[in-house]
């Protein structure tokens, strides 16, 4: 396949592709400037929250101000020039686009672009790696399902990545591990409002908070409990959520758009004895948080959603006066298992709200106590 070729037999025949950008931040400039270049392709719009900034990236890579001045798509499909607007969703929707190129950045806008390309039959071209990396294979089976096709940008590192797996399994290698991304971790203490603050501002707008920080003790029943001990759970389990949601809060009202995913347990919806009482009752109460959430900020645009997870993987289980075995973990939930439950809320309408999930594994050794010990 000569790529080149293909984009000049569209040239000469009078068909190019019709491609409609949204955000012209570093890499939509990029793209703006190759696209002024390119042989069949025709740039009919672009979406930005700032069309002045748009106009100073076109200006910026060489692109004349005389064909910047379409007054709609229409127009711009017509007579080759490009319509400037701050509503992505018109251009998702306009005829005369063919293909959307998502190069927000945003995680958020970019999963609502890629739905609102699966309503209105548009190919779509992701540029947008936050995106991809939180929801990207829930996007693209939903692009299969509409009919549309969901692609990386050909060129940029995930793709380049792709297609370097592809050569090396087709030459008989194994691949073990493949990646590019940009996500950061940072340390942080959840029961410190002053540390939560400062990296809040320093991220900045946040769309999807998920908040899974947990912690617990070996001696937990209430014989045995140390009021510090409760005091930290307490902190780490619930304050900490509170901490985090009220710093994400006022972002969210503004922007009226906001989801957050609260880490709860089976116990707490459904209580056993085996958590301990200082656990159980954060968790407990953290579902009266998330629904608190829903009826106060529900108005505002911010959808909250509880997950109950049953037995999982993870390092809490050590702390349990007998942890379980290896076999015993064998059979639990992994957090990739949630990590895929996160993607789909996320990938959710804003007009839905998923109030709350309970998921456990299989074989649930809450219903099934003779497993306990295997």
């Amino acid at each position: 396949m000569n790529l080149h070729r293909l984009l000049l037999e569209r040239e000469s025949a009078g068909r190019p592709l019709r491609v409609g950008l949204i955000g012209a931040g570093k890499f939509g400039t990029m793209y703006l400037a190759q696209a002024l270049r390119t042989p069949g392709i025709a740039l009919v719009g672009v979406a930005d929250l700032a069309p002045d900034r748009a106009r100073a990236a076109l200006t910026g890579v060489g692109w004349p101000t005389e064909r910047l001045e379409a007054g709609s798509f229409a127009r711009a499909a017509a007579d080759g020039t490009v319509h400037l607007t701050d509503d992505p969703q018109s251009l998702i929707a306009a005829p005369e686009v063919e293909i959307v190129i998502d190069a927000t950045g945003n995680p958020a806008a970019g999963i609502a672009h890629v739905l609102a390309c699966c309503r209105h039959g548009k190919h779509v071209v992701m540029v947008n790696v936050e995106a991809d990396a939180l929801a990207g294979p829930l996007l693209a089976r939903k692009a299969r399902d509409a009919g549309i096709v969901y692609s990386l940008a050909y060129g940029d590192q995930p793709a380049l990545i792709c297609e370097l797996v592809d050569w090396a399994r087709c030459i008989g290698l194994e691949v073990i591990a493949a990646g590019k991304g940009t996500a950061r971790s940072e340390p942080l203490d959840v029961t410190d409002p002053a540390m939560i603050a400062q990296l809040t501002a320093r991220i900045g707008p946040i769309d999807i908070l998920v908040y899974s920080s947990g912690t617990n003790v070996a001696r937990r029943a209430l014989s045995e409990l140390s009021g510090s001990n409760w005091a930290n759970i307490v902190d780490v389990n619930l304050n900490g959520a509170f901490l985090a949601v009220q710093s994400v809060l006022p972002g969210m009202r503004q922007r009226r758009d906001g989801v957050i995913m609260t880490i709860a347990s089976w116990v707490g919806w459904r209580h056993e004895p085996i958590a301990g009482a200082a656990y159980s009752t954060t968790k407990h109460a953290m579902l009266a948080l998330t629904e608190t959430i829903n009826i106060e900020e529900g108005p505002n645009g911010v959808r909250a959603t509880c997950l109950c997870p049953a037995e999982t993987d993870t390092e809490v289980l050590d702390t349990r006066p007998v942890p379980p075995t290896a076999a015993a973990r064998a059979r639990m939930l992994k957090p990739a298992d949630l990590g895929a439950v996160v993607g789909f809320i996320a990938t959710m309408p804003p007009h839905v709200c998923v109030n709350q999930i309970v998921v456990s594994p299989t074989v649930n050794r809450f219903y099934h106590p003779e497993q306990a010990a295997s």
